[in-house]
């Protein structure tokens, strides 16, 4: 029997990232593949810190954000984010994810129908964006993950 379900699924993401990650590149559906692995990591966590704004339960999403959470999850474009809430920016990249507020880019621009580059998750409700090139993504999940799951390992 599973004891924690969030648990072992964070850390069966991870898995699935660091060595399954080849094969689906070359498929060609990595995108799809990071995107379906942000999505059920940043429910567990933004579900977990939800309605706790005050002080999470949570260890991961306590505190705001600084240069070094940001150097740690591998987040671009670090300025825009410093001294809010760690969990603003979780529930944020949630919220896009979830009402569908995603664009796919590549070099020939945004919405291309072939090969993708990154994407952008907004939330338009709170002016909230953020672009991940795919290796980007991928170390921001695993990251995301990782240290979730160490904060949380006890």
């Amino acid at each position: 029997m599973i004891i924690n379900y969030q648990k072992e699924f964070v850390k069966r993401t991870v898995d699935l990232l660091e060595r399954g990650y080849e094969p689906i590149k070359a498929f060609g559906r990595e995108a799809t593949f990071l995107m379906n692995c942000l999505l059920g990591t940043i429910v567990i966590i933004a579900e977990q810190g939800k309605n706790e704004t005050k002080r999470p339960s949570n260890k991961f999403l306590r505190g705001v954000i600084n240069m070094e959470f940001l150097s740690i999850l591998g987040i671009p474009d670090k300025t825009k984010y410093l001294n809010k809430k760690k969990v603003w920016l979780i529930k944020n990249i949630r919220h896009g994810i979830a009402h569908q507020h995603i664009r796919a880019f590549n070099a020939a621009g945004a919405d291309n129908e072939s090969h993708w580059e990154g994407v952008i998750i907004r939330n338009p409700q709170q002016n909230f964006i953020i672009e991940f090139r795919l290796e980007e993504l991928r170390q921001f999940v695993i990251n995301l993950a990782k240290n979730y799951y160490a904060a949380n390992n006890h």
